[in-house]
C-alpha cells in the first residue's frame, strides 16, 4: 500500500509536469505556425518582419494586460452576484468600468493598427485584419469541436 501511495506520489506530478510542457509545445509550434503563415500572407522581407513582429509584440504585451484587468474585474463581479454583495448603484459603477476597459481594448486595437502604416501597406494591414479576425474566429470553432470530439471517443 505504501508503495503505491508513494508511486502515485512521483507519478501523478511528472504526468502533470509532462502534460504542461506538452501544452507550451503546442502552443510555441501553433505561435511559430501563425508567424510563418503572416509572413507568407503578407509577403514581408526579413527586415519588415523583424520590425512588424516587434511592434506586434509589444501590442500583445499591452492586450494581455488590458485583457488582464477585464478578467480581474468580471472575477470580482462575478462573486459579488453570487454572494448579492452588491447595490444598484455600485454594479452601474462596475459596469462603467467594465464598458470602459471593453473601450481601452477597442482603443488598443485601432492605435495598432494605425501604427503599422509605417511598416506595411494599407493593402496588408487589411489582409492582415482578414487573417486575424478569420484566425481567431478558426480558433474559437476549434476549440468548442475539441471537448465534443473528446465526448464522442466515450
Amino acid at each position: 500500500m505504501k508503495r503505491m501511495l508513494l508511486l502515485l506520489l512521483i507519478v501523478v506530478p511528472i504526468s502533470i509536469i509532462a502534460q504542461h510542457k506538452q501544452n507550451k509545445r503546442s502552443m510555441e509550434k501553433f505561435e511559430t505556425w501563425e508567424r510563418a503563415k503572416t509572413i507568407e500572407l503578407l509577403d514581408l522581407d526579413e527586415e519588415t518582419a523583424v520590425r512588424f513582429f516587434a511592434r506586434k509584440n509589444e501590442h500583445q504585451k499591452k492586450m494581455k494586460e488590458i485583457m488582464g484587468q477585464r478578467f480581474s474585474l468580471l472575477e470580482k463581479l462575478e462573486k459579488e452576484i453570487k454572494e448579492s454583495g452588491g447595490s444598484d448603484k455600485y454594479f452601474g459603477d462596475q459596469m462603467d468600468n467594465l464598458l470602459s476597459i471593453e473601450q481601452k481594448i477597442s482603443k488598443e486595437r485601432e492605435i495598432y493598427f494605425k501604427s503599422l502604416t509605417d511598416i506595411l501597406s494599407k493593402a496588408q494591414i487589411v489582409k492582415l485584419l482578414v487573417f486575424d479576425n478569420k484566425f481567431k474566429r478558426e480558433l474559437r470553432e476549434a476549440i468548442m469541436e475539441r471537448p465534443r470530439r473528446e465526448n464522442d471517443k466515450n
